[in-house]
C-alpha cells in the first residue's frame, strides 16, 4: 500500500521516511503513517481544536458512514484511518475523504499550519520547533510552549502508565483470547501440511493488544505468560490436528480406532509419526518465540525528542 499512498501524496510534495510522510495539505500540517496490519494509512491532521470541537469532528465524520474510514483524536489534532481495498481504489477513495475531511475543518474554523495546535499561538520561525512524538511516530511544528507542554504531558503519561495497578487476571484474559485463534489457525494450518509463522504472530499480537486493553502491563511477566500460553494452546492445536488426521487415516485403513486411541496407534505403528509430531512443536516453539519478541519489538513503548 505504501506506494500508492507516497504515488497519491505526490502533488503535495510529502517527504518520506520508511513508511511514515510528512507534509502539507490545502494549509494544513499532515503526518502520514501506513502501517503493516492495517486496512489503509492513518492521517495525522494538526490543528487547534477545543475537545468539543474535536469531537464534533470525530461524530461529523462517522456520520458519512465511509466504508473502511475511522477518524479520532489526539492532542495536537484529529486522525483518519482511509481504508481501501486494494492500493489501485486507493487514489480514488482518497481524494473523496480528504475533500470530506477538509469540508469538516474549515466548516469548525480548525485553523491551519499557521497556529500551533497545542497552544493556539501564531507559529514563527523563532518561536517554533519541529517536535518528533516517537509514540505516534509522527512530526508536528509547535511554539516553543506547545512543545514544552506535549513533553509534560507525556512524561505525566508515561509515567502514571508506570504507576498504574498490573490487572494480571484480565491481562490473561487478553492474551487466552488470542491464544484461542492461535489454536484455530494452528488445526487449519496443520490439516493442509504447513507450519505457518504468522500463526503465532497473529496470536500474540491480538493477545498482546487485548492483555494491554484490558489493564494488563506489557512486562516481563506479561511476555513470559504471553510465550507460554501460546505454547500450551499451540502445541494442544498441533496435537488436536494429529488426532483428527489419525483418526482419518484409521477409517480409511478399515481400523476402529478414532481419537486419541488413533493417535496412539498411529505414533506407535506408523514409523515417521513421531520425529514428524516432535518436529513441528519444535518449529512451532521457534516461531512463537520469534513472534513474541517481533511483535514486542513493534508494540514496544516510545518516549518523545525535540529536535
Amino acid at each position: 500500500m505504501t506506494k500508492y499512498v507516497t504515488r497519491v501524496l505526490e502533488k503535495y510534495n510529502f517527504t518520506y521516511e520508511k513508511n511514515t510522510g510528512y507534509g502539507f495539505i490545502d494549509n494544513y500540517e499532515v503526518s502520514v503513517i501506513n502501517q503493516r496490519m492495517q486496512l489503509g494509512p492513518v492521517f495525522y491532521i494538526s490543528t487547534f481544536l477545543s475537545q468539543t470541537l474535536k469531537n464534533e469532528f470525530v461524530k461529523r465524520f462517522t456520520d458519512l458512514q465511509i466504508q473502511l474510514c475511522q477518524a479520532t483524536y489526539f492532542d495536537c489534532g484529529v486522525a483518519i484511518m482511509i481504508g481501501a481495498m486494494t492500493g489501485g481504489t486507493f487514489k480514488k477513495k482518497f481524494e473523496e475523504v480528504m475533500t470530506k475531511i477538509l469540508e469538516i475543518l474549515k466548516d469548525l474554523d480548525a485553523p491551519g499550519k499557521n497556529i500551533c495546535p497545542q497552544s493556539g499561538e501564531e507559529l514563527t520561525e523563532d518561536n517554533s520547533k519541529i517536535v518528533h512524538i516517537e509514540s505516534l511516530n509522527i512530526n508536528l511544528r509547535l511554539s516553543n510552549g506547545g512543545a514544552e507542554t506535549i513533553e509534560v504531558l507525556l512524561k505525566q503519561d508515561a509515567e502514571a502508565k508506570k504507576n498504574a495497578p498490573n490487572n494480571y487476571l484480565h491481562g490473561f484474559l487478553g492474551i487466552l483470547i488470542g491464544a484461542i485463534i492461535g489454536v484455530a489457525l494452528t488445526i487449519g494450518f496443520q490439516l493442509i501440511g504447513l507450519i505457518s509463522y504468522w500463526t503465532p504472530v497473529v496470536s500474540i499480537s491480538v493477545g498482546s493488544y487485548l492483555s494491554k486493553k484490558f489493564g494488563g502491563k506489557q512486562n516481563k511477566v506479561m511476555l513470559l505468560i504471553n510465550v507460554l500460553t501460546n505454547v500450551v494452546f499451540i502445541f494442544l492445536g498441533v496435537f488436536i490436528s494429529y488426532i483428527i488426521v489419525a483418526s482419518i487415516a484409521c477409517a480409511n485403513a478399515g481400523l476402529l480406532y478414532r481419537g486419541f486411541e488413533a493417535f496412539d496407534y498411529v505414533m506407535t505403528f506408523v514409523d515417521e509419526s513421531p520425529a514428524l509430531f516432535i518436529r513441528d512443536l519444535v518449529i512451532n516453539t521457534f516461531f512463537i518465540i520469534g513472534a513474541e519478541f517481533f511483535v514486542n519489538f513493534l508494540m514496544r513503548s516510545k518516549r518523545v525528542k525535540v529536535k
